[in-house]
């Protein structure tokens, strides 16, 4: 089972580190389940400003 979990964003850059964990761990739990999980997530950053200062992390 392959799972893509995409998280839009605007200028966020103090929240993603945050949301990217909780969704991370609750993929990394359904793995108890679904041992050969494949699963990836991407931050879709919507052009905003804080980009320059933050990089935008695929994991």
């Amino acid at each position: 089972m392959k799972i893509a979990v995409c998280l839009p964003s605007f200028n966020e850059a103090q929240n993603i580190r945050k949301i990217t964990q909780i969704v991370d761990q609750g993929l990394t739990d359904m793995t108890v389940v679904y041992p050969n999980l494949q699963m990836e997530i991407i931050n879709f950053d919507s052009n905003s400003i804080l980009l320059k200062l933050y990089k935008t992390y695929i994991f």
